[in-house]
């Protein structure tokens, strides 16, 4: 090959690989800019490489073309944890919590009142009933029973008339039976099913437009690993 086609087929190349990296940079999606300016850098090397003409250089050519086809397509298919993490937060953001009185939804709205305190948050907390230390506040409380699908309309009605807006939903409601199988009675599953499933759904539901309308729009669903993990000694204990 020619001199002159190397330095075509080099600038074609620098070109297709070069463009969209300065395009994307230019629109201001910086989750781009590191591996955009490393297939740069190695569409330099290529163009060089590829210039030289050596058998050397032209292993060294293709060998960066492969980078920089590597990290651009990495820049665009897979956000940085920077990317996921740098979400808009709206001053006096609303955040509603299930199961907030105790356990591990009392730890979130104590953590989200301490950490959100410099934008003033509004927590709501909906639980069967408070705490009786009132360890939920300063977080407003409504009382809803997941145990019961059917009252998730009224619940749902409850919240928005205390808000009309929602930034963050916290679905952390639930109950778990520690028994045998043989002790698990015809009203303890679909109860469990009704906390742990339906009722979450049917929340989700009737709030889902004002979290949609929140710049922030964040839904949070705490689970337990117990659906993968089983008693070592289960195996060995009668149903």
């Amino acid at each position: 090959m020619s001199a002159l086609l190397r330095l075509i087929l080099a600038c074609i190349i620098l070109y297709v690989f070069a463009f969209p990296v300065f395009t994307l940079v230019g629109a201001g999606v910086t989750r781009h800019m590191n591996a955009g300016l490393l297939g740069m850098l190695a569409c330099v090397g290529a163009l060089l490489g590829a210039i030289v003409g050596t058998p050397r250089c032209h292993q060294l050519s293709i060998a960066l073309l492969l980078l920089a086809a590597a990290a651009f397509s990495f820049g665009v298919l897979f956000p940085t944890s920077a990317e996921l993490l740098s979400v808009e937060v709206p001053d006096r953001p609303v955040v509603l919590v299930t199961g907030g009185t105790k356990g591990i939804g009392a730890a979130f709205v104590r953590e989200a009142a301490e950490h959100l305190a410099h934008l003033h948050p509004r927590i709501i907390v909906l639980a069967r009933s408070p705490p009786s230390d009132g360890s939920v506040a300063p977080a407003d409380f409504i009382r809803a029973d997941f145990s019961s699908v059917a009252s998730m309309k009224e619940v749902v009605a409850a919240v928005r008339k205390a808000t009309d807006r929602l930034d963050l939903l916290v679905l952390n409601a639930g109950v778990a039976d520690s028994g045998s199988f043989s002790e698990l009675t015809k009203e303890g599953i679909p109860q469990m099913i009704a906390i742990n499933h339906v009722s979450q759904v049917a929340l989700y539901r009737g709030l889902a437009p004002l979290l949609e309308a929140s710049p922030l729009n964040r839904l949070v669903l705490v689970s337990s690993l117990s659906n993968t993990e089983a008693n070592a000694t289960a195996i060995l204990q009668p149903l």
